[in-house]
């Protein structure tokens, strides 16, 4: 048997293949609050609510204005979101392995290398954001336009708008991904910086309208400062966090992890070695890799787990096999069979771990189709109904897993917060709530310990621990400001 003689047609095939593994495996993952709490934020904007100032959203508005339409074409549904964490997890694997190409890295091996690290990340184990996604798939077309296209409009246009794409959605990585994409030296790179100024302005000045200007900015400015406080760098406390595993998390869990942020470590070294070895090395592979080192050192993305870890591997491995082929092929080689080899065996146990999930019937609600552990649906349901009973349907839900009750139940938030913790309420955001309490403003309150280490947000709950129980329920201790 012999590979195709076009690299475009090996790579289709292999697209086809990941698709066809995430559609499989995406309906029986487990769910989680991360991917409940952007469902909820899209339905209360269709409600009416202005985002950031009516809902909070920590992250920019694109995903959400995407999101919007998926909803509106098939229906409000977990499932939706899913197909299209698929979509977008191929669209990473295309763009990672267009910038190795333009980078000039052997294009089998960058295949492999694009598809390994995509299998080897969220898509197939847990549900990813999409804005997360969306804004890899940005700054992996910023980087690889400039360098790969040769019209200078054409790639000014691309590359642009790719960077304005990572900016509406991740603006932390969209800025570590400028000095990237000017290094690659070429004049159509700054006109692109330029395109993706007017873009964003443009694409923030439309979700500033009515006068939520100065929330974006409290959302997304000054709540980030409370998650750097709160989170600690993201490398170093993935260290510490392999180094001393949790009691609820999984030795599974912790070698998945192990073997991301070695990757991790490991692209970097490479290229920190083509510096040496080369003196000055090549800065469209360097700066780049500089940049993610900046946030990451900074805590600013990815996030101190082993999920954010490994979604973070197509944009660090990719410059990785560049540096790998530069300081010797063999190298390369090596490095690709690696990446190869752990998308490979995640993407097997993934299958052969979910071949059993049994998807219970939850016709009628956002859950049908997709498997709610470790929620039972029966019990969120129940407790729904008990808290609609007491509370006339509005009551704000102070438990880290609050998205999935809202979600679930239709209960509605009095409050922006559907993902109560820490980070999300900012430097004033428990103050203003312990306040609406006070007066009236919020009245009722179902609160369960959160437990979240320092993002639990602990002069909330020990306002609300303070006021009169009116009932215990499924969903927590429901008490009442009046």
């Amino acid at each position: 048997m012999t590979l195709p003689h076009q690299p475009a047609v090996l790579a289709a095939a292999v697209a086809v293949v990941v698709a066809a593994l995430g559609w499989w495996t995406v309906p029986r993952l487990p769910t989680n609050p991360d991917e409940c709490w952007p469902l909820v934020v899209v339905r209360r904007v269709r409600a009416g609510r202005r985002l950031y100032r009516g809902v909070f959203f920590g992250a920019g508005p694109w995903s959400v204005w995407v999101d919007r339409l998926l909803v509106r074409w098939w229906g409000e549904r977990l499932l939706v979101m899913r197909r299209a964490v698929v979509v977008l997890s191929v669209a990473v694997a295309g763009a990672a392995w267009a910038w190795t190409a333009a980078l000039g890295a052997p294009p089998y091996a960058g295949l492999t290398v694009a598809a390994g690290a995509v299998l080897m990340s969220t898509a197939l184990w847990t549900s990813d954001n999409h804005y997360g996604l969306w804004s890899r798939v940005g700054v992996l077309v910023a980087l690889a336009a400039p360098l790969g296209i040769d019209t200078p409009w054409m790639a000014a246009a691309l590359g642009g708008t790719g960077l304005a794409l990572a900016l509406l959605n991740k603006y932390t990585l969209g800025l570590a991904a400028v000095p990237g994409v000017l290094a690659a030296g070429e004049l159509s790179a700054v006109w692109a910086v330029g395109v993706a100024a007017v873009l964003v302005v443009a694409g923030y000045g439309v979700a500033a309208r009515g006068g939520v200007g100065p929330s974006i900015v409290q959302r997304l400015l000054h709540n980030k400062r409370t998650f750097v406080a709160t989170g600690g760098s993201g490398f170093v406390s993935a260290w510490r966090t392999m180094l001393h595993r949790p009691p609820d998390q999984s030795l599974k869990e912790v070698r998945l992890t192990w073997g991301a942020y070695a990757l991790t470590v490991l692209a970097a070294g490479l290229v920190a070695a083509d510096l040496v070895a080369s003196v000055v090395g090549d800065r469209a592979v360097s700066w780049p890799v500089l940049g993610l080192v900046v946030v990451a050192l900074a805590a600013l993305w990815p996030r101190a787990d082993g999920v954010h870890v490994r979604c973070s591997l197509p944009l660090w491995t990719a410059p990785g096999l560049v540096a790998a082929d530069r300081l010797a092929p063999s190298l390369a080689v090596a490095w690709a069979v690696l990446l190869g080899l752990a998308g490979g065996v995640s993407a097997v146990v993934a299958v052969v771990e979910r071949r059993g999930t049994r998807l219970p019937d939850a016709t009628g609600t956002p859950f049908a189709g997709v498997n709610p552990w470790p929620w039972d649906l029966a019990e969120v349901l129940g407790g729904g109904e008990e808290l609609r009973g007491l509370t006339r349907g509005t009551v704000l839900l102070l438990r880290p897993d609050a998205a999935v009750w809202y979600l679930a139940t239709g209960l509605r938030n009095p409050t922006p917060y559907d993902y109560p913790l820490a980070s999300p309420f900012g430097p004033d955001g428990q103050q203003v709530l312990v306040e609406n309490l006070r007066n009236g403003r919020v009245r009722y309150c179902c609160w369960k310990p959160a437990d979240a280490g320092a993002l639990t947000p602990v002069v909330l709950e020990e306002y609300v621990a303070s006021l009169p129980v009116l009932a215990t329920t499924r969903a927590g201790t429901l008490v009442s400001a009046r």
